[in-house]
């Protein structure tokens, strides 16, 4: 009996196999608890914050967010772009130079856009607001070929209340590729007028596409834990990277495709549609005086490589418009590229032929304000 009883009492204290699994079990998950905390507030919380301070802030995603659904996309708000060069979310749309009386807008792609990012062109435009009692309303915009003009146009007058008698459009040769190429499938039809449709995840490869920036935006600026956070965004980056493997939709060949083999009777059409409902939006607010629509060669039409130049579309164009009167064309010519005293006026290595910031300022912006120099 006394046997009995001690082993019986022996064996009701010794620990069950369950007992020490669970002790191990909330051993080792209190020690993965340590673990996650001390990487959340350490190393995570480093990793999470140095991305989270190189964003804009939420503001200006708010703003982008709210006008690029009517107009495909606004000045540079990627990871590449620094907060120096847009002060206020409205400079994505557009800057003001000069508080004067005459009231200047400037429209166009990135050879609009140059004007406000080089220095002696900006200089150049504020030496003249000032002698000249102006205000520039500087709107340009990489790749806003005419259609996203039309676009940014109607968002100016309706919702910031922009009205100007004199526009400069600067019109470049590559319009032509990013219209057929790139937006010709984005336009549509708006309470306020003509919207151009932003790229989404069904058009992964195009360069102004930031669905998947607004996606890793959206995850920094969520409520999520930083290692939540890290996560999420290493799962984008990667789900990113297997897209961009993928063929590209607009690469440089297709929209140089106009220029080296000359347009179609289709699309010849479609693009003098376009420009015509270009300039019947710049007309329509009757303050309008003075439409300039100005045009520059590509290095591929000074060697002969391209057969065709958008200056033929834009004289057909505005011969046609019944407001041909109040319309200068400003053409920079071929020989004064050739001829450029400081050499190259050419970015090298550029397909796009886009001026280097002194030539820009000293072909383009010069010829420009003495043009409206002489008509306002």
């Amino acid at each position: 009996m006394n046997l009995i009883k001690q082993d019986s009492t022996q064996q009701y204290h010794t620990p069950s196999s369950k007992g020490v699994k669970l002790a191990i079990f909330i051993i080792c998950f209190a020690v993965m608890g340590i673990v996650i905390s001390v990487l959340e507030t350490t190393v995570v919380e480093k990793v999470i914050t140095s991305k989270t301070n190189k964003l804009f802030p939420k503001e200006y995603y708010d703003f982008y967010k709210k006008y690029y659904k009517t107009v495909n996309h606004l000045r540079g708000i990627s990871e590449f772009s620094s907060r120096l060069d847009f002060p206020t979310p409205e400079s994505m749309i557009y800057n003001k130079v000069g508080n004067g009386r005459t009231k200047i807008l400037i429209q166009g792609d990135s050879w609009a856009e140059q004007i406000d990012f080089s220095e002696s062109s900006f200089e150049q435009l504020k030496d003249f607001a000032k002698f000249k009692d102006a205000e520039f309303i500087s709107a340009g915009t990489t790749s806003y070929s005419p259609s996203l003009m039309t676009a940014q146009l109607e968002l100016l007058r309706h919702k910031f209340s922009i009205s100007a008698e004199n526009i400069v459009s600067i019109i470049d040769q590559t319009d032509i590729g990013d219209e057929l190429c790139r937006y010709k499938d984005k336009r549509v039809r708006g309470k306020s007028g003509l919207e151009i449709l932003p790229f989404n995840e069904s058009d992964p490869l195009e360069v102004y596409n930031l669905s998947g920036h607004f996606s890793v935006v959206d995850i920094l600026h969520s409520d999520n834990f930083n290692l939540v956070k890290l996560i999420l965004v290493a799962r984008d980056k990667l789900a990113h990277f297997f897209k961009t493997q993928k063929k590209v939709n607009c690469p440089w060949q297709e929209i140089s495709k106009p220029l080296r083999l000359g347009l179609n009777i289709k699309d010849s059409s479609y693009m003098k549609n376009v420009l015509e409902e270009y300039i019947e939006t710049v007309f329509l607010d009757l303050k309008v005086k003075n439409l300039f629509v100005v045009t520059v060669p590509h290095k591929g039409h000074l060697d002969n490589s391209y057969k065709f130049d958008i200056l033929e579309l834009l004289e057909i164009v505005i011969a046609e418009s019944p407001f041909k009167d109040k319309i200068t064309i400003i053409r920079i010519e071929d020989r004064t590229l050739l001829q450029y005293y400081r050499g190259n006026p050419f970015v090298i290595g550029d397909v796009a032929s886009h001026l280097t910031d002194i030539a820009h300022s000293e072909i383009l912006t010069q010829r420009i304000l003495s043009e409206i120099a002489q008509r306002i």
